[in-house]
């Protein structure tokens, strides 16, 4: 598991030591919000809990029931496209 300092580095297309070697960078996510600000991301991130659809962990984050139902309803949509 990442920490939160990781996600936002993900999602902000950081290209750190660490997240080559994990290959991090090359998950789609990498860089999906490259034009937003960090404190912008962090928001997001508190705002998917506040909604029930992530679980802070000690380290990181995982999706919850319900956040892993609409997971599966994007990937399912994204497939008939």
């Amino acid at each position: 598991m990442e920490t939160q300092q990781s996600y936002v580095q993900i999602l902000e297309g950081v290209s750190t030591n660490s997240i080559r070697q994990k290959e991090l960078d090359k998950i789609p996510a990498f860089g999906l919000l490259n034009s937003v600000k960090r404190k912008r991301i962090v928001t997001y991130l508190q705002e998917l809990q506040n909604y029930q659809l992530l679980k802070k962990e000690k380290k990181g984050f995982s999706l919850t029931p319900k956040g892993e139902a609409i997971r599966r309803l994007f990937e399912e949509e994204s497939r008939r496209m």
